[in-house]
């Protein structure tokens, strides 16, 4: 079994797209299954909830054309409804563990994912990360 940690740092307002990032962990098939990675909130939040979404990859520089339920949860959590986007099954062969927060992927669905995550500081407040998964 492998081990990754995805530290996720607050944003530096550096840029062209203030606040939007994409990022990728390729877990390829040199990387044994299952695979875990340690998800990591900014100082001062805990993750919440975490949800993953189909994309589709085009082309041999790799780019994604992303899932439109993503960018409609997104309007929704934009609009205050975090625990309605943020309930439901991941796909097949993920499963995520609240108490060590670490998505763990056995091999059984190939593809591009992208995916959301919940976070909240300690006053409650309410944001997301919404970085993705290669897995091939």
């Amino acid at each position: 079994m492998s081990h990754v940690l995805l530290s996720f740092d607050a944003r530096d307002n550096k840029g062209n797209n203030l606040g939007d990032y994409e990022m990728f962990v390729d877990l390829t098939s040199t990387v044994q299954n299952p695979s875990t990675i340690e998800l990591a909130a900014p100082q001062g939040y805990s993750i919440q909830g975490l949800k993953l979404y189909q994309a589709t990859e085009t082309g041999s520089g790799g780019t994604v054309t992303p899932n439109p339920a993503k960018a409609n949860d997104i309007a929704r959590l934009r609009s205050g409804t975090w625990t309605a986007v943020f309930d439901g099954q991941l796909p097949a062969g993920f499963s995520y563990d609240t108490s060590t927060n670490t998505l763990t992927d056995n091999g059984q669905t190939a593809g591009v994912f992208e995916y959301l995550i919940w976070i909240q500081s300690s006053s409650g407040s309410n944001d997301f990360v919404d970085p993705g998964i290669r897995n091939h």
